[in-house]
């Protein structure tokens, strides 16, 4: 007699497959939960880097076209009498840039403005009737663009949505170029301005200034040296030296004539007291009386950060030595290893906008915590500031992980004056 399965068997193997079943069910449901999750995120970032490559190729021809008009005023030799843009569509009348940028409030996420031409014609260069503008902003977790034929317009152009659940928007700028009035050196301490006069320091030099025509005529002897107040310097910073010689005695250009080699006239930076970056002045004493009034320059870069002052030295057996110099300062051409590069767009001056050539764009979202080095904090946001956090720069997340959508630098060198 076969014997088979009792009842109490088949209930327990079913109860089993039952519960296999459903697990199995269970397992498949939250699989297919998860994997529309994902392809919605995946599709979003998509989406989002697609619209990412928008700003990326805007950003690149911001202030495309803009010509300038810049005359260089013999009364401020370090200054630019005015800029007259080809396209002054292309700019911002007040800042007189096509990149602006704004900081958020209370930390949040940043705005950010471009200009440029949405035509080029190959000869001319950029049709200044197709200057566009556009904005970007995060609101209610989409990064917002606006578009209009200028910048006020923007205000009042429906945006499109070019990605979706962005979470930080943050824009830094580096101010890298020469401004419009120039980032000087000294500026009011400059050697023949009424009030800087008194912040430089000679030795062996008697000063004899000229408020009204700007000259400080130096009465020279022995070895000698004439030097401005000391100011911090980073090494690689590059600065555009300027001086015009006025006039010198003959006392002078017949020592400097006679003993070649031995009595000199320089230029430069002082370290210490000490001549670290120089060039000669008055190298051709015999043509000097030709070469009065016309201006010397000459870029010097910095060594080493330290503290460096800007000044004039020289040798003489002259007993009466005279030369009269006129719109000393130094103008900065180029930024060092040790100095700010990006900043935000709070910390710029109204100056500082002509001088942006690079702008860094972070773009952060979260997304499923899927790989087993996922991370769940990105530092380096400057002064973004996450809701109900007091450390500022730090995006966290908790339930999820960061993914960056963009941080990348770019170039923005049609933008600004030079």
């Amino acid at each position: 007699m076969k014997k088979g399965f009792t009842l109490i068997e088949l209930l327990v193997a079913m109860l089993i497959a039952g519960l296999v079943v459903g697990f199995a069910v269970s397992m498949l449901r939250d699989e297919n939960s998860n994997m529309i999750h994902v392809r919605s995120r995946v599709q979003s970032q998509t989406a989002a880097r697609d619209g990412l490559k928008i700003m990326e190729s805007e950003l690149r021809a911001a202030g495309f076209g803009v010509q300038l008009t810049i005359p260089d005023p013999a009364t401020k030799p370090l200054q630019i009498g005015s800029v007259i843009p080809t396209c002054a569509s292309l700019q911002d009348a007040a800042l007189e840039s096509s990149v602006i940028a704004m900081d958020g409030d209370q930390g949040g996420n940043d705005t950010l403005d471009l200009a440029f031409p949405s035509a080029v014609d190959g000869t001319t260069g950029a049709v200044c009737a197709t200057a566009q503008w556009s904005r970007y902003l995060v609101d209610g977790g989409n990064l917002m663009r606006f578009s209009a034929g200028n910048r006020l317009a923007l205000a009042g152009d429906t945006p499109t949505v070019v990605g979706r659940n962005v979470d930080v928007f943050q824009v830094q700028l580096a101010a890298t170029g020469i401004s419009k009035s120039g980032r000087q050196l000294l500026g009011a301490d400059s050697c023949c301005t009424t009030t800087g006069i008194a912040t430089w320091t000679g030795s062996s030099v008697t000063e004899a200034p000229n408020a009204t025509a700007k000259t400080n005529t130096l009465k020279v002897s022995g070895t000698w040296k004439y030097l401005s107040k000391e100011v911090d310097l980073s090494a690689g910073e590059t600065w555009r030296v300027r001086v015009t010689v006025e006039d010198a005695n003959s006392d002078l250009t017949k020592d400097l004539i006679a003993k070649p080699g031995v009595s000199y006239v320089q230029f430069g930076l002082y370290s210490a007291g000490i001549a670290v970056s120089t060039v000669g002045l008055l190298s051709r004493p015999t043509m000097a009386t030709y070469g009065f009034g016309a201006k010397t320059e000459a870029d010097l870069v910095v060594p080493v950060s330290g503290k460096y002052k800007l000044g004039i030295s020289g040798v003489t057996s002259a007993t009466s030595g005279e030369i009269t110099i006129r719109g000393f300062d130094a103008l900065s051409v180029k930024l060092g290893a040790d100095s700010t590069w990006l900043n935000n767009p709070s910390d710029l001056n109204a100056d500082d906008w002509t001088r942006i050539k690079g702008v860094r764009v972070q773009v952060l979202t979260r997304a499923p915590a899927d790989k087993p080095d996922f991370r769940t904090q990105f530092t380096g946001l400057a002064n973004y500031l996450q809701p109900a956090s007091t450390t500022p720069g730090i995006f966290n997340v908790t339930d999820t992980a960061v993914r960056v959508l963009l941080d990348h630098q770019y170039p923005a060198g049609n933008n600004g004056k030079f």
